[in-house]
């Protein structure tokens, strides 16, 4: 699997919390998802195959036309800013029996990817800010729920990606209407959120026209944030 870009590997006593796939949860990433925490790539990992997962029981075929990328994906493509570089490596298969990550993308109608501003790769732990880049239909969308503070990072993103997607490496990305957080630490909710919402739209075929925010993602609150956090903390402490 790939590296986690926050994944503190030093920092994992016991047993994990749970696994999902070659996803595991520790003790402290679950308690992120505690009131006024900032969320790490772990968690955010582990809800987008969660998502895919309850895609996947609920219509299988559906399911195969969209993909959640890990956010060491955007990572990547923020660092190598090389095509080239970066389909070599989306291109290993971690098992025979399972297609590559390039492989899904190109054959997806909705491409799903967290986007975090870290820079320095050598670091554990670091950046300040999550939001959510998507494409379909030939074109990025951007939902950043604190006035488009990643905005640059995601078309840095979409630069390197877009050729592998057979389109420009100067694509189109459209800074979308996103709700936006009322604090300093609920971005990554936010991107789990929309992520979710655009799971079950596609699912739904209600996804709405491209560069158009699906009134379900413009209506989300602080207050549903809330929710959707605790919601998520007793789900992963049940397990």
């Amino acid at each position: 699997a790939l590296a986690r870009v926050h994944q503190m590997a030093d920092d994992c006593p016991g047993p994990p919390v749970h696994c999902l796939r070659d996803v595991a949860v520790y003790r402290h990433d679950l308690e992120l998802l505690r009131p006024g925490q900032w969320l790490n790539d772990t968690i955010i990992a582990y809800f987008f195959e969660s998502f895919r997962k309850a895609a996947a029981d609920q219509s299988p075929d559906k399911a195969l036309t969209f993909l959640l990328l890990e956010p060491a994906v955007a990572f990547m493509a923020a660092m190598f800013r090389e095509p080239e570089i970066l389909k070599e490596a989306l291109s290993v298969r971690t098992t025979k029996s399972e297609p590559s990550i390039m492989e899904l993308m190109t054959g997806a109608q909705l491409l799903v990817l967290p986007i975090n501003d870290k820079d320095d790769p050598n670091e554990h732990s670091g950046g300040s800010h999550w939001s959510l880049l998507c494409y379909r239909n030939g074109c990025f969308e951007h939902y950043d729920s604190h006035r488009e503070q990643n905005a640059f990072r995601a078309k840095e993103v979409a630069r390197c990606l877009g050729p592998l997607l057979g389109t420009s490496t100067t694509p189109k990305v459209v800074q979308m209407a996103a709700p936006q957080q009322s604090n300093g630490y609920d971005c990554g909710m936010y991107v789990l959120a929309i992520a979710k919402k655009l799971c079950s739209l596609l699912l739904e075929d209600e996804l709405p026209a491209v560069g158009e925010v699906h009134i379900s993602i413009r209506s989300i609150t602080p207050l549903d944030i809330s929710r959707l956090r605790e919601q998520f903390y007793n789900a992963l402490q049940a397990q």
